[in-house]
């Protein structure tokens, strides 16, 4: 998926998907029955829509607990989708039912092996010919971290935490710093199939062993073993998406591991410049609107 800026293209125009939109009442409105969210039928339908549109990428979100409208706990409304399916599987049928589309998953890196996430987003990636991509996620939600047998230990945000962009950063600044390293690792596993790995099978050889690495990735919390179990194309290697806002930390997660930057509203981001000072001259900055 190509993230290249260019003063010659079109505005990059993308959508994140949800079930039925992001407006809590949006399934009544479209008259959507329940079970109808979560069929294959509703999201292939919906893609296909999509790529024949001059949108260039979707995203799907990811939930490792239930939706809840209370961040401590699930909530117990009735009246508001709860449930997701799985992003990567939604970016699997995706794969399959568009032809130029570029699909991002999120996947949360907080309490998740990045070596799974590594294998799963290069797969779709390779099968997609290079329109597959990752948006980094964190949690500090207690009821998140229950559904995990070897959960990471992370700080809980307070209820009045959230009217405080300073304390969410001072409190959440180990969950992000954690995630830095998380996608340093992606990169790393990665990178351990260089340019000509795969052979063309001409003279018996399927692999050029040279050329796939073992390497040890370390960083102040993980240490990984390469290689990579699935191979990465030299050109097609995923791009990593982050999305920034309210807190200072997002966006200095953002500068120093991702190839773009969704922002939400810009107009914070232009009242509070100092968090983006090293923005490197590679990272595209995309700003979100509600629509």
């Amino acid at each position: 998926m190509n993230t290249t800026p260019s003063i010659h293209r079109s505005p990059i125009i993308g959508i994140a998907l949800e079930p039925a939109g992001w407006h809590p009442a949006a399934w009544r409105l479209q008259g959507i029955a329940p079970a109808e969210l979560f069929s294959a039928r509703y999201w292939s339908e919906l893609l296909r829509d999509i790529d024949s549109s001059v949108v260039d990428f979707v995203t799907f979100e990811e939930s490792i607990g239930l939706q809840s409208s209370d961040f401590r706990r699930i909530d117990d409304k009735e009246d508001q989708v709860r449930g997701r399916l799985s992003p990567v599987a939604l970016t699997a049928l995706a794969v399959f039912e568009t032809q130029r589309l570029g699909v991002i998953a999120t996947r949360n890196l907080t309490h998740s092996e990045p070596y799974s996430i590594a294998t799963e987003i290069a797969s779709l990636n390779l099968l997609s010919g290079g329109r597959v991509g990752l948006r980094a996620q964190v949690t500090s939600r207690s009821i998140d971290r229950r559904h995990f047998v070897r959960p990471q230990p992370v700080p809980e945000l307070r209820e009045s935490d959230i009217y405080f962009p300073e304390r969410i950063g001072t409190r959440l600044e180990p969950v992000f710093s954690s995630a830095t390293e998380s996608i340093e690792i992606l990169r790393g596993l990665w990178s351990t199939w260089s340019e000509g790995a795969l052979q063309e099978g001409a003279d018996g050889r399927f692999v050029d062993i040279d050329k796939i690495s073992d390497k040890l990735i370390v960083t102040k919390t993980f240490e990984v073993a390469g290689p990579l179990a699935t191979p990465v194309v030299e050109g097609l290697k995923p791009v990593v998406l982050a999305l920034a806002h309210h807190a200072q930390v997002p966006y200095r997660l953002a500068v120093a591991s991702a190839d773009a930057i969704l922002v939400t509203p810009l107009r914070v981001l232009m009242a509070s410049p100092s968090a983006m000072y090293s923005t490197p001259s590679t990272l595209n900055v995309m700003q979100c609107e509600e629509i």
